[in-house]
């Protein structure tokens, strides 16, 4: 019995071994690539946002029309609220595409900026945030009606509000993943292992 034991604890820390080491290497290589990962991912939203209505004006209704229907879990793709190039409406509005280019311009700066800016405070956030609030909630209870400039520029407003917040702070965190991980590999160094909770509250470059 006591044979059967160690074979099996042997296997099992072998395992454990292979799945933690796997589940370390991808939040280091996470940690290095979130924002690659984060633009690119927001450009393509995008860029499929815009190809739809051009594949609906060349007849490719069967690729379009899904794509526009899958836009509806981020866009409430008001009519009215939308743009309409090639004679198609876009499958976000004007405020949701406004937002998500400010975001995308937003974190191309912040990498080459050296992703070295620090969170803006929380009354400058709810300062560049407040303008689409105002313009929504006055439109929903119908005290006026919004323009497309101002959509647009509320949302790029928005958009900027969170780049400059989120940003940094996903950084910071990603700098405590990645010191936790380095740890872990190689505790010899930093003065041994630092739980990655730890980390996180105080990542390497961070003052306490």
């Amino acid at each position: 019995m006591q044979d059967e034991w160690n074979e099996i604890s042997g296997w099992r820390r072998d395992v454990d071994r292979v799945v933690v080491g796997g589940v370390e290497r991808f939040l280091a290589w996470f940690a290095r690539h979130w924002l690659l990962l984060i633009n690119a991912s927001v450009a393509l939203l995008i860029a499929i946002s815009i190809l739809d209505p051009y594949l609906m004006s060349i007849g490719l209704g069967s690729f379009g029309v899904p794509i526009f229907r899958a836009y509806r879990v981020i866009c409430t793709q008001v009519p009215s609220h939308s743009y309409w190039p090639f004679g198609f409406q876009m499958a976000m509005c004007e405020r949701d595409l406004a937002i998500f280019a400010s975001f995308l311009l937003g974190g191309i700066a912040f990498a080459i900026a050296g992703r070295r800016w620090k969170a803006i405070n929380w009354r400058l956030y709810l300062v560049l945030i407040a303008p689409l609030a105002i313009d929504g909630l006055t439109q929903l209870v119908g005290l006026r009606q919004s323009t497309w400039e101002l959509r647009t520029v509320t949302g790029g407003l928005f958009g900027l509000a969170n780049t400059l917040m989120v940003f940094p702070t996903l950084q910071w965190a990603m700098q405590g993943v990645a010191t936790s991980v380095h740890r872990d590999e190689h505790p010899g160094t930093g003065g041994g292992k630092q739980p990655m909770e730890t980390a996180l509250r105080t990542p390497a470059g961070r003052g306490k």
